[in-house]
């Protein structure tokens, strides 16, 4: 399996063309977008947050303790490693955390409802670039994995 730095490395040097495609056929404000979404699932949300103590999880300095229920809920290479239904859980996973902290400090969700709903066009693409980023992370690990197995 390949290690952090080489998942982060593979995914920001693959952003680059991306990027630029993005820009020239859609727009400069959803590539914007799609990149921002990009990145941050490359550094904070990537299918390796389900293992406490990894580089995704360290990133989150004293945030990273959020992680800890999810690493215990989800195994290593399991769920979180599939396309597209891995994304959405750590999507909804933090979606429950920040409803949750909502409920504590402000005691209604009404303002985030109402701002997911005022946004969700430009989550669109946010979450578009996390779907990517993580698709290119599991395609590296399954790669390299085959890779040793045909030494």
């Amino acid at each position: 399996m390949p290690k952090y730095r080489t998942h982060t490395g593979f995914n920001l040097l693959l952003l680059i063309p991306s990027a630029y495609l993005l820009n020239r056929y859609v727009g400069l404000e959803e590539s914007i977008l799609f990149s921002g979404g990009y990145i941050f699932a490359t550094y904070f949300m990537s299918p390796d947050v389900d293992i406490f103590g990894s580089g995704p999880v360290r990133r989150w300095r004293w945030l990273s303790i959020l992680w800890l229920p999810y690493s215990l809920l989800f195994s290593h290479r399991g769920v979180s490693h599939t396309p597209i239904i891995g994304t959405l859980t750590r999507i909804a996973y933090l979606g429950i955390v920040a409803l949750i902290i909502s409920l504590i400090v402000v005691r209604d969700t009404g303002a985030l409802e109402g701002w997911i709903r005022a946004h969700r066009y430009e989550l669109l693409w946010v979450a578009s670039g996390m779907f990517v980023a993580d698709i290119l992370h599991i395609f590296l690990d399954g790669a390299i994995t085959w890779l040793k197995r045909r030494r």
